[in-house]
């Protein structure tokens, strides 16, 4: 009788427990199921979501222009198993200006034709993630987005000018407020309008610096400022229109920092011992 109680209850008690591991593995389940889904959305993107080309050179993928939608993108390291070395001009671009140029036919003046901006998809993009295999960034390439941060890999080792000699890559960026900048960038032009920007790094490797590079960024609060950073030229940069050629040429007035009025006075010191006599 005994020996029969002592039984029941060890049924009693086995069944107990695969009635609570059955219902752990559900939400086990469960769990690994939102653990993949948060993984996978951290997945690249499909490469239907990207005009691409052959680089110059063949041996890589441009991304020409990004054609999915808004919210985080992240640019897959490879297409069609060759790897995406570079990002183009205006390819994430969230703006897009058309001009009428009938107006210059008509009055035969180049003066008459009229631009007008219009926000599209691109502009809802809120997160850009980078891949190291890009080894080059096109002007303008991610103005007019929501990001609010972005990493630029130690890959990347040229940034992409305008005729004016900016690169203006965040241009229009008015929510971003940090910037990681690739170590291996050895100039630094013209960012954009960066009027959230509240941190940025100064590349361990950077040797010159362009005018207005920082300009206007009155929030900026923090330069990160490398060690190895000792000294940089201050210059004025400017690209051939026609045969794309970029020189340097030192400018005494360069305004780099000019309205970065929140850097702190031992950032402001260090900078003015490279030479920069302007405003901050």
């Amino acid at each position: 009788m005994k020996k029969n109680f002592v039984l029941s209850a060890v049924a009693i008690v086995m069944a107990t427990a695969l009635v609570f591991t059955a219902c752990g593995g559900k939400k086990d389940g469960e769990s690994s199921g939102s653990a993949k889904a948060a993984k996978s959305s951290d997945k690249a993107n499909p490469a239907t979501d990207f005009g691409y080309d052959l680089t110059a050179d063949g041996q890589g993928i441009l991304i020409k222009k990004y054609t999915g939608g808004p919210g985080k993108v992240v640019i897959p390291a490879t297409i069609e198993d060759i790897p995406v070395v570079e990002i183009g001009d205006e390819a994430f671009n969230g703006e897009t200006t058309t001009t009428n140029l009938m107006a210059a036919v008509i009055t035969g003046n180049v003066f008459d034709a009229e631009s007008k901006s219009t926000e599209n998809e691109k502009a809802g993009i809120t997160s850009i993630t980078i891949p190291n295999s890009v080894k080059k960034i096109g002007s303008e390439a991610f103005a007019n987005t929501a990001i609010t941060s972005i990493v630029i890999p130690d890959s990347v080792t040229e940034l992409g000018f305008t005729w004016l000699g900016y690169s203006n890559i965040f241009d229009g960026c008015k929510l971003l407020a940090e910037i990681r900048l690739s170590d291996n960038i050895e100039t630094l032009p013209r960012l954009g309008d960066l009027s959230a920007l509240k941190k940025i790094n100064l590349p361990k490797n950077l040797k010159r610096i362009g005018s207005i590079a920082l300009g206007d960024c009155g929030e900026l609060s923090e330069i990160v400022i490398p060690e190895t950073l000792t000294a940089v030229e201050f210059v004025n940069i400017k690209q051939d229109f026609f045969t794309g050629e970029i020189s340097y040429k030192s400018e005494q007035d360069n305004a780099a920092f000019a309205g970065c009025s929140k850097l702190p006075i031992k950032t402001r010191q260090t900078i003015q011992g490279w030479g920069y006599t302007s405003s901050f």
